[in-house]
């Protein structure tokens, strides 16, 4: 599993979640999440910057561990 490009949805409540780890301009890594409802418009964003690149994976591990425990099911991207 690529845990750098993750896109969750959960069928019961047409629902999504996506979470990206990537590096900006100054090379601080960061993990963007973002969800809404699924073929609507509008959703939020949060942008969680991380110490490190392990640091980013670890988070990534945790939201896939909540999402598994709502419901959500891992999407091909």
């Amino acid at each position: 599993m690529n845990k750098h490009n993750l896109r969750f949805e959960n069928p019961t409540n047409q629902r999504y979640y996506r979470v990206i780890i990537s590096q900006d301009l100054f090379k601080q890594w960061i993990v963007t999440k973002t969800w809404g409802g699924i073929g609507k418009a509008g959703g939020r964003v949060v942008h969680v910057p991380c110490l490190s690149h392990q640091d980013g994976l670890k988070l990534i591990d945790e939201i896939i561990k909540n999402r598994n425990r709502h419901g959500y099911s891992l999407c091909s991207n």
